[in-house]
């Protein structure tokens, strides 16, 4: 499996270099409310004008391609959100996110999705935890994440991960500035369900696992909610993770998006 980025010196001082921009002062406080007033929140609306033109296409054709292969998948985060709560994508999102389980994953969904027009550009993985995985593929400029979901040991619940950047006070350790987060859900059972005219996938239980995740007012909009506010989730700080990218003009993306990321701060960290 081979990315454009694979020299793991280069990735380490890239990180280094952005977790020192990001721990600056004066970054924080001046220049990168500065970039996102001036630049970032623009490039964010393109994004969203981008993605309410192509979500259903997207959607539609991804929603083909699993049921071409027969793997399972289903609406997750906000996506799920969106459709329950709004009856639609959310109106200031920017990408889709869709849950399989890890044990139906395999080579074959790149294959298909590449066959109905879907470009892989990017997956994250962390050495310290086999399963987390996070794979992002590009349609007519609108991103899809794919979270794979493994099956809790002790209950009857599932989980899954995702990689988010940090801001601490905690001094940088050799494995990098980087945050795992184990994301906890209850048992997952799909049954279909009618979304923008497709008959996409949610959990049964799908109310219980948006509570479990955004909490009790979760269709309540709260335009303050950060994904730092998510319940039931455990925080590694300090874990070395691997990015490969296969698209080149992911490499600059991927700076931009370090720099301007929300933050995760020290309480929210399990050392």
């Amino acid at each position: 499996m081979g990315g454009y980025i694979k020299n793991k010196k280069v990735m380490d001082k890239l990180s280094l270099i952005i977790s020192k921009i990001r721990r600056n002062h004066w970054y924080r406080t001046y220049m990168r409310p500065i970039y996102l007033f001036v630049y970032g929140n623009r490039k964010l609306k393109n994004r969203n004008r981008i993605f309410l033109q192509y979500s259903q296409e997207l959607l539609t054709n991804f929603h083909q391609a699993m049921n071409e292969v027969g793997i399972p998948y289903w609406l997750e985060f906000g996506t799920l959100l969106g459709a329950v709560r709004e009856h639609s994508f959310i109106s200031h999102d920017f990408d889709l996110d869709v849950g399989l389980f890890k044990e139906d994953y395999s080579d074959i969904i790149r294959e298909v999705l590449k066959k109905y027009g879907f470009k892989r550009i990017r997956c994250i993985t962390a050495l310290d935890f086999i399963d987390a995985y996070e794979e992002t593929y590009l349609y007519k400029g609108v991103t899809i994440d794919l979270f794979l979901f493994s099956r809790e040991k002790n209950c009857d619940g599932v989980y899954c991960y995702d990689f988010v950047p940090v801001y601490s006070d905690i001094k940088r350790t050799k494995k990098g500035d980087n945050a795992i987060r184990r994301i906890h859900f209850p048992r997952i059972d799909l049954i279909e369900y009618s979304f923008i005219g497709i008959n996409t996938f949610v959990p049964e239980n799908y109310e219980e696992h948006l509570c479990m995740h955004y909490g009790k007012d979760y269709m309540i909009p709260n335009p303050h909610w950060k994904d730092s506010d998510a319940q039931h989730t455990d925080i590694f700080y300090g874990r070395e993770i691997r990015i490969e990218l296969f698209d080149k003009s992911m490499f600059v993306k991927l700076i931009i998006h370090q720099l301007q990321a929300q933050p995760f701060y020290k309480r929210d960290i399990i050392l």
